[in-house]
């Protein structure tokens, strides 16, 4: 079952026979087993008993047959199923905690021991030779998996992690007894035996017949030959598409492999024989396979040594629970990498240190892979999209960014070493995975904004609330195209083809809604009427959050109100000009006291408009239809304040001549007229 789902992971290379004549052809020998799997008392009995009683013997005991390396099996599938099941897709199926997440730094300080007790995933890679394809297995899944705050939840998600932790423990011990079996099944380096019994040193400095010589001679090609292969097979190219924690692996490896073969050539047998072959052949350089075997085996415990400093990061790297994880590890983790090229004698190279961060790029590489399952992506909400792909951005980039810091410090320090490595092997796969991340987040970001225009606050302003559901009901299908278990994986570069013409189809999606919304709108502001009702309406979408197309067409609609505002003025400024000798009067007020009123009420009508707009869309008067409204509005306001300047002299200048002549004259005076008294 595990191989037929996890196809790019190869636990074992010959099929399973099912029967004995099959196991025959194929050369593989079957064994038999038999497990108690009941408590109950087992008795084995003799041949004379009766059939029945050996089967209720048998009854008590599972049997079954074997025929497969199925230690070797194991061990593949607990390194790479099981363990980067608890690494990987604890993230991917996990609950979020999203105040942690967007702080992104503040990590709290399980993640270093979850990672301690991650086991090693790539200690077989090269021991067995199976190698893993550079595309990495995904999981699909169509399950919708909402994000939900981890905050009611704590004590369930603190018992959760404590359970997958204990388990890893366990898992890592049980793989640790596994290779230690693997490993003392298959033996350690010995070195072929003389088959001839050996001359004394005084037959040798008197000189060997010629058989004995020869197998003397065959004998020590032998040792050259087995000590040949085995420094063959470890300088054999490994591949990068491992994991960083696969270079600690090989070195730990190469040491106990150099340190086996340089106990077998100190053995005092084979002391003896190489003192006897240098005797025998003094014009001959001496054989000194030991001084090279102790300095290959000194240089692999001192890289395993150095190496060590960095093996906390790489467990993180590798097997961290979250992306904020590792990326809060890489700086820590190129910094030390930067000592060791300073003071390494076996990492101060180009070609140990290029492999070694190349393996450490392919493994943040075959993480965003693992983790970002495309259709698992979209199923979630809006705001899981968000920050799980910001969170695998902000990995990659830091990775990429600290490198070239730490390779300013590197050059800054030594202008003759330099910490340049090639740059297409390292960040290649990077710069292809962030742009197609930054393309998720450009689509999720689409969509939280049509939700953000199309909510409760448009619904609350319009009252349509049957267009709006049409429209929400696109926009919630935006993502139907991502949701197929069956899509190619976007972030290998064969399917790049393929995830463009999802992006096509997506962003004619958007472009429809867009065109939708905006019909919408120009629909909803046909039926207003007058500047100041469409200008309230669009101080009220000011609170709704829109997306950039339609904040261009309300600014557009802002420039129209801007038109009705300066028609408006032009209507007034020729009213203003008829009636100003006839000004329409209140019968309360006296004919100046009225026309100056006349002329106030005029100018704060127009200037409430023009000052909230002003206030709202500044940026507006900075064009050129702006401009001009403005100085139309200026030069109506100076027109309507000479008015009642004007008016306002008049009156003074009449009241002032009117009251002069008034008070010259006489209070008394005599009436000519005569008044018969005695007629009254």
């Amino acid at each position: 079952i595990i191989a037929r789902t996890y196809t790019r992971v190869a636990l074992h290379v010959v099929p399973l026979p099912l029967t004995d004549k099959q196991a025959e052809e194929c050369g593989i020998r079957r064994y038999l087993y038999a497990v108690r799997c009941r408590d109950d008392e087992v008795r084995f009995f003799g041949e004379t008993d009766q059939p029945s009683t050996w089967e209720s013997v048998v009854s008590t005991l599972e049997v079954g047959s074997l025929a497969l390396p199925t230690l070797d099996a194991n061990i593949n599938a607990i390194t790479k199923v099981y363990q980067c099941l608890l690494s990987y897709y604890s993230q991917k199926f996990g609950d979020y905690d999203e105040e942690a997440e967007e702080e992104g730094a503040k990590r709290d300080a399980a993640a270093s021991t979850i990672a301690k007790v991650r086991s090693i995933s790539s200690v077989t890679e090269s021991k067995q030779g199976l190698q893993r394809s550079g595309s990495a297995l995904t999981l699909s899944s169509a399950d919708s998996i909402e994000d939900t705050p981890s905050g009611g939840n704590a004590p369930a998600s603190t018992e959760m992690q404590r359970l997958r932790d204990e388990f890893g423990v366990n898992l890592h011990k049980f793989q640790s007894v596994l290779l230690e079996t693997s490993s003392a099944l298959k033996g350690v380096f010995n070195l072929p035996m003389p088959d001839f019994e050996l001359p004394t040193m005084q037959a040798v400095l008197d000189g060997l017949d010629r058989d004995l010589y020869e197998k003397f001679a065959l004998l020590i090609n032998s040792w050259d030959q087995v000590i040949s292969d085995v420094l063959t097979k470890l300088d054999e190219p490994r591949p990068v598409t491992v994991g960083p924690l696969e270079e600690i692996d090989y070195w730990r490896y190469r040491g106990k492999i150099l340190t086996s073969v340089n106990e077998s050539l100190r053995t005092k047998e084979a002391t003896h024989i190489i003192e006897l072959w240098n005797a025998a052949n003094p014009d001959l350089p001496k054989c000194d396979r030991v001084a090279k075997i102790r300095a290959l085996m000194a240089e692999a415990k001192d890289n395993a040594r150095f190496l060590l400093l960095v093996e906390r990061h790489f467990k993180n790297v590798q097997f961290g629970h979250s992306f904020n994880v590792v990326a809060d590890t890489i700086p820590a983790m190129l910094q030390s990498l930067r000592l060791i090229w300073t003071i390494s004698r076996g990492y101060n190279k180009d070609e140990r240190m290029g492999p070694l961060l190349q393996k450490i790029a392919w493994a943040l590489y075959d993480r965003v892979i693992r983790v970002m399952d495309i259709a698992t992506l979209f199923s979630r909400s809006v705001r899981g999209i968000l920050r799980e792909t910001r969170s695998a951005v902000r990995m990659l980039t830091i990775f990429e960014t600290t490198y070239m810091h730490e390779r300013q410090r590197v050059e800054a320090t030594s202008q003759d070493n330099r910490w340049e490595f090639d740059r297409k092997l390292l960040f290649g796969k990077i710069h292809y995975v962030t742009r197609i991340l930054k393309n998720i987040l450009d689509m999720a970001q689409c969509a939280r904004e049509f939700y953000r225009m199309f909510g409760p606050e448009l619904k609350n302003i319009t009252g349509d609330s049957k267009s709006l559901t049409e429209v929400l009901i696109l926009v919630d299908n935006l993502f139907n195209s991502f949701t197929d278990t069956n899509m190619p994986c976007p972030f290998l570069t064969q399917n790049e083809k393929v995830w463009n013409r999802l992006l096509e189809r997506f962003e004619d999606k958007v472009h429809m809604i867009d065109a939708k919304a905006k019909n919408f709108v120009n629909d909803y502001f046909a039926h207003i009427r007058g500047a100041n009702n469409a200008f309230n309406l669009l101080e009220k979408f000011k609170s709704v959050k829109a997306r950039a197309a339609i904040s261009c067409l309300l600014l557009d609609k802002y420039r129209d109100v801007l038109r009705s505002l300066g028609k408006e003025l032009q209507r007034v400024e020729l009213k203003f000009k008829e009636m100003k000798t006839n000004p329409p009067i209140a019968h309360f007020l006296p004919p100046v006291s009225g026309a100056i009123s006349w002329a106030r009420l005029t100018l704060n009508v127009v200037k409430v408009g023009i000052v909230r707009f002003l206030r709202s869309q500044p940026d507006i008067f900075e064009e050129e239809e702006g401009k001009a409204v403005r100085q139309r509005y200026i030069k109506l306001a100076h027109a309507l304040r000479e008015y009642e300047a004007e008016m306002h002299g008049t009156w003074e200048n009449d009241i002032n001549m009117t009251l002069s002549s008034k008070l010259n004259q006489s209070i008394l005076f005599k009436n000519p007229a005569t008044i018969e008294f005695h007629k009254v």
